[in-house]
């Protein structure tokens, strides 16, 4: 537990020691993009700890269902139904925020509702001796735009890699490139301007055996 405050203590203050930016929000500034990348990047990883902390059996119960908790607070709407307003001014409605999943077993992706993954990466693990989640390469984050709404949205890609194994044999492993839709809205505080980067569905990009 005392690793996971450690490492929340580190984002917070990370989220609020800002500049001031530009007034223009529609005409985002290289400091601007510099910063809203950071703020992504700073998500993408808090995420993937979050996964990596749940399929942790040196972990409490307690420890790794507040990761899932933890994660869900990084996605547009937390897990639950959400919506938001397309580049035509129009509101679109979701069930909530989804996970593409893969495997080199098969040539098809299949979708799940964020909170259903998590909580199965959290049951699952008991099948196995050993689960290991870990980033397999640093987040790049591209095409970040103006909404209708005034607020931004990015794609960022990351890479995952997936260790399971009974007893000291390797049962499946698998890097898996994903990219991430992502909202930002800007918001100003007596320091400056804080970027807020909520995470939305993650796509599946490419998935192949580890060498």
């Amino acid at each position: 537990m005392k690793t996971i405050k450690l490492y929340l203590s580190v984002i917070l203050l990370a989220a609020f020691v800002m500049p001031t930016f530009a007034q223009n929000r529609n005409e985002l500034t290289q400091e601007d993009k510099k910063e809203i990348q950071r703020r992504i990047k700073i998500k993408i990883d808090e995420f993937q700890f979050y996964l990596s902390s749940i399929v942790n059996m040196e972990l409490s119960d307690d420890q790794r269902k507040a990761s899932i908790s933890n994660a869900l607070v990084l996605f547009i709407g937390k897990g639950e139904p959400y919506y938001f307003i397309n580049e035509y001014g129009e509101r679109e409605n979701y069930n909530g925020v989804r996970m593409q999943i893969s495997s080199v077993n098969a040539n098809s992706v299949r979708w799940r509702f964020m909170k259903a993954y998590l909580n199965n990466l959290y049951t699952n693990i008991y099948n196995y001796t050993k689960v290991v989640i870990e980033s397999a390469d640093v987040v790049r984050v591209d095409d970040i735009h103006p909404t209708a709404d005034g607020r931004y949205e990015a794609t960022a890609y990351f890479c995952q890699k997936y260790i399971s194994y009974s007893g000291e044999n390797i049962v499946y492993s698998d890097i898996t490139s994903k990219k991430i839709k992502v909202y930002i809205k800007a918001m100003e505080v007596p320091e400056g301007t804080v970027w807020d980067a909520k995470l939305g569905d993650i796509y599946v990009t490419s998935t192949e055996r580890i060498k």
